[in-house]
Order: structure tokens, then sequence, then C-alpha cells
């Protein structure tokens, strides 16, 4: 687990969240948490979901997601991701 854990967590809490889709359920793990040595306004998960396949996302995020909103912004781009696309990606998600 990165030592960081905690904090990366608070920040963009998906690991273990569950997304239900009309081709199934999806359970988030996160495979790699961001780094401490990342550029300092972005912050990059690597998400592994199992459902009814197992699938990649890497996941790029803005540091001040921690603001709630965000949060639910971005889980909504995920949720559209898991509807629409197939296979494994990458998700660029509030950035304006």
């Amino acid at each position: 687990m990165h030592p960081d854990y905690d904090n990366y967590d608070s920040i963009l809490p998906i690991d273990g969240r569950v997304f239900n889709t009309s081709c199934g359920t999806w359970t988030a793990n996160v495979s790699k948490w961001p780094s401490p040595a990342q550029d300092s306004t972005v912050l990059t998960y690597k998400v592994e979901f199992k459902g009814p396949s197992v699938r990649r996302l890497e996941l790029w995020v803005p540091r001040e997601i921690v603001v709630g909103k965000l949060q639910q912004e971005v889980f909504g781009d995920v949720q559209r991701w898991l509807e629409e696309q197939n296979g494994d990606g990458e998700l660029k998600s509030c950035f304006s």
C-alpha cells in the first residue's frame, strides 16, 4: 500500500467504491496511488475495476478535487466511462 494512502484516499475516495451500470456492477480498486513527486496540480490514480470483466483506468484529476462537489463530478465521469467505453483507457476529469 502507498505510504500516503490515507491522504490520497481522502482527496478522492474511489478505492472500494461500487459503480452500478447497465452492464453490471463494478468495484474500483486503486492499483497505483499518486506519487508525491507528481506535478503539484495533477494527481494520477491507476484504478482497476472488477465486474463483468476486469478494466483498468488511468484517472487524472486536479489536486483541488478535495472539494466534495468536484469528487462527485469525477465519480460521474467514471460512471459514464464505464457505461460508454470498452476495455482499458484513460480519463482526465474536472479539467476546464
